[in-house]
């Protein structure tokens, strides 16, 4: 009997050795990535043509995880069918194809890298904004296709490089309370200096539309981490006392007034060569803070080739007018248009660069797009002239009282009508959203129909232009102010260039202004009815 249970068990003891050295060499072929790699591995040898989608479409297709797809595309890795390149992606070999055998790169995932990355970048960019929770686990699963552990092991790392902090169940964006390095319980609040070019400069700053832009986000949250503002002045007045600092010296006594307060400096011109720009940042640089230049007309940052600058110590902020042009000539080009209409009212410095731009980039919009122009400017278009002028802005066909017939509009501004009867032109670009509300209330008093009968766009986002229909292009200072008062609190990394440029981040405000050509141009639709005036070449 003893003999028997003995030699049983030797048995099956020796039966299951086997099948565990026979699962080693094979696998376990009923699991589902053995039934996934089979399946997809023969579809693979009998299709020579078939190219595999990606990763998260395989793993729809076969109702499966993201994770259990992966473990199928190693296997086929493993047996030559398939090869992989970084990050995740999936090719069938070339072998299969009767291509050289090339060396399969081994297959990892990444994602944690990969949402690390993704997720720091937003930071910086100031999509997720210090202080707000970032979206819940299941967002980042469904969006990037990666686990809860991974989620959880990125958001670990994130908060180990003090960009994320947790309270209670939710992720929030930037340091601790405990970690912060300018922390609102510190009895020594810290001081940024505002640097201007002199004391004229200060109503240009704070009064215009459109450096208030940049100029709110900024003073919030350097409002809401205790983070005061004080005004400096570059050039040295002749007046025998000022308010405020003035000059090189009389700033770095305040700056060493400040000691461990100091924040850093914000500078803010629009003519940086007349104002000795260079002489700013060359004199506050090595003082090891950041050193911020606004620059809100996009004038350019000069930078001699002696200039020694910390790395991470100056940021231009700047205007991107180069990719909102081609952005907004991509929209146009999208939609069919070809021949687009700029008219020449208020040629300022500004209006020709984005004019001269506009014309540049017209070939990489589209290779048929030409850029029409108007011909000499007329008093109509001048707020100071004296020349009696119709109320655009109740105007329109039908209104009664005190308002010309859009016939005699169109009469009074020959170098508007011309403009669009001689060139016949589909869409209008608007230079910047003051003249071009002017110019959406001109085409309704004429009869003249946005987007059926002529498509329009125009740039800055301007908090006037939500008061017309009229596309625009955002040059995104609201998100520039955002990043300077973070620079000076210290709490997020900024990208820059090796030069410290930071342009804005452009965007399209569709508001459904720009549309497909019409059938019929406005020249068929006014009839022919352009003025007798002097034809420009």
């Amino acid at each position: 009997m003893k003999f028997s249970l003995l030699n049983n068990f030797m048995i099956y003891y020796i039966m299951q050795r086997r099948r565990a050295a026979l699962m080693s060499q094979t696998g376990n072929r009923t699991t589902k990535p053995n039934i996934i790699a089979r399946e997809l591995g023969k579809r693979i040898q009998s299709d020579k043509g078939y190219d595999p989608p990606a990763i998260n479409q395989l793993a729809d297709v076969y109702n499966v995880s993201y994770l259990t797809m992966w473990k199928a595309v190693r296997l086929l890795v493993s047996k030559g069918l398939l090869v992989t390149s970084p990050p995740k992606k999936i090719a069938v070999a070339p072998r299969i194809r009767g291509g050289k055998q090339a060396d399969s790169p081994s297959c990892h995932i990444r994602s944690a890298d990969h949402l690390e990355e993704e997720i720091r970048s937003r930071i910086e960019k100031g999509i997720y904004k210090v202080g707000q929770p970032l979206p819940k686990t299941d967002y980042f699963a469904r969006t990037e296709k990666v686990s809860p552990d991974t989620i959880s092991r990125t958001m670990r790392r994130l908060s180990g490089a003090n960009l994320l902090h947790k309270k209670r169940r939710r992720w929030f964006v930037g340091p601790g309370p405990l970690r912060a390095e300018h922390s609102p319980k510190k009895k020594e609040s810290q001081v940024a200096l505002l640097l201007l070019s002199d004391t004229t400069a200060w109503p240009g700053l704070f009064q215009h539309t459109f450096n208030e832009m940049f100029m709110s986000p900024l003073k919030s949250e350097l409002a809401a981490h205790a983070v005061e503002l004080s005004p400096v002045v570059w050039n040295k007045s002749e007046a025998p006392a000022m308010v405020v600092p003035s000059g090189l010296g009389e700033i770095k006594e305040r700056i060493r007034e400040l000691g461990k307060c100091y924040a850093g400096v914000f500078a803010f011109t629009t003519f940086p060569r007349e104002h000795r720009v260079e002489e700013w940042i060359d004199g506050l640089c090595p003082l090891k803070k950041p050193v911020i230049y606004f620059d809100p007309v996009d004038a350019g940052g000069y930078i001699r080739r002696n200039a020694q600058r910390p790395r991470g110590a100056y940021f231009r902020l700047h205007l991107d007018e180069r990719s909102a042009c081609l952005l907004a000539l991509r929209e146009l080009a999208r939609n069919g248009h070809e021949v687009i209409a700029i008219h020449g009212h208020a040629r300022a410095d500004w209006t020709q660069r984005r004019t001269r731009l506009l014309q540049t980039l017209a070939p990489e919009g589209s290779p048929k797009m030409k850029i029409v122009l108007s011909g000499e400017e007329e008093p109509f278009w001048d707020p100071l002239n004296n020349v009696p002028r119709p109320n655009l802005f109740q105007a329109g066909p039908g209104k009664p009282g005190g308002i010309v017939a859009p016939h005699e509009l169109r009469a009074q501004t020959p170098s508007m009508t011309e403009l669009l009867c001689r060139h016949r032109p589909t869409a209008f670009i608007g230079l910047a959203d003051g003249l071009t509300t002017e110019y959406y209330f001109w085409f309704k008093a004429a009869g003249i129909s946005v987007p059926r009968d002529i498509s329009m766009i125009s740039f800055d986002n301007m908090t006037q232009s939500i008061f017309i229909p009229v596309s625009t292009i955002d040059f995104g200072l609201a998100r520039l102010g955002y990043l300077a008062a973070h620079l000076l609190i210290g709490d997020i990394p900024m990208r820059a260039d090796r030069y410290g440029f930071v342009p804005g981040p452009c965007e399209l405000v569709d508001r459904g202004s720009v549309c497909p050509p019409p059938s019929r141009t406005i020249a068929d639709m006014l009839d022919g009815e352009a003025p007798s005036v002097h034809r420009h070449n």
